[in-house]
C-alpha cells in the first residue's frame, strides 16, 4: 500500500506516460483482458465473474445513457482499486477547437467529482486521432475503455 502523500506524484507520472504514449487505435482495440458487451444488462442471474469484467469500448459514438453506464462502471472499478483516474481527450478528424476537448473533459470530471469526491481525477488533452473524437479512461495506469463522440459534438445532458 503506497503512502497517501505519493498519490499526486504517482498520478503525475502516469499522466506524463499517457500523454507521451501513442493513442489506442481501432486496429489496437482488442482488450488485454476479456470484456463484455454493454447489452444485455446484468440481472441477478448474471455470474459474478461476468459482472467483474469491464465493458468493451463502444465502436460508435455514445449518447447520454451510454455515458452514464460507463461512468457508473468507472466509479465501481475505481472504488474497488482505490486508485487515481486519468481521462485523456483526443480530438477527431475535422474537429478544430481544442476547447471542445476541454468541455468534454469538464463535463465528465464534474460528474465524477460528485461520485468520487476523495479521488484524484487527472485530465489532459492528447494527440488528435483519425475518426471520432474520444475520451480515454485509465484506472491504475491501465486503459479501462474509450468513449467516442460525434464530430464537433459534446454530450451535455443531465446526470444524476
Amino acid at each position: 500500500m503506497k503512502p497517501r502523500h505519493l498519490e499526486p506524484l504517482f498520478a503525475l507520472l502516469v499522466f506524463c506516460f499517457v500523454i507521451l504514449m501513442p493513442c489506442p487505435s481501432r486496429a489496437q482495440s482488442k482488450p488485454q483482458v476479456p470484456c463484455r458487451p454493454l447489452a444485455p444488462e446484468d440481472t441477478a442471474e448474471t455470474p459474478a465473474e461476468i459482472r467483474a469484467r469491464p465493458y468493451c469500448s463502444p465502436v460508435e459514438p455514445v449518447n447520454c445513457e451510454v455515458v452514464l453506464v460507463y461512468l457508473d462502471q468507472l466509479v465501481r472499478v475505481q472504488r474497488e482499486k482505490g486508485a487515481s483516474v486519468i481521462i485523456v481527450a483526443r480530438l477527431g478528424t475535422g474537429e478544430r477547437a481544442t476547447s471542445l476537448a476541454w468541455h468534454r473533459l469538464d463535463l465528465v470530471k464534474d460528474v465524477l467529482s460528485n461520485y468520487l469526491p476523495n479521488t484524484t481525477v487527472v485530465t489532459a488533452v492528447g494527440q488528435r486521432v483519425k475518426g471520432y473524437g474520444q475520451l480515454e479512461f485509465y484506472v491504475s495506469g491501465s486503459l479501462l475503455y474509450v468513449l467516442r463522440y460525434k464530430r464537433n459534438l459534446n454530450i451535455n445532458c443531465e446526470f444524476g
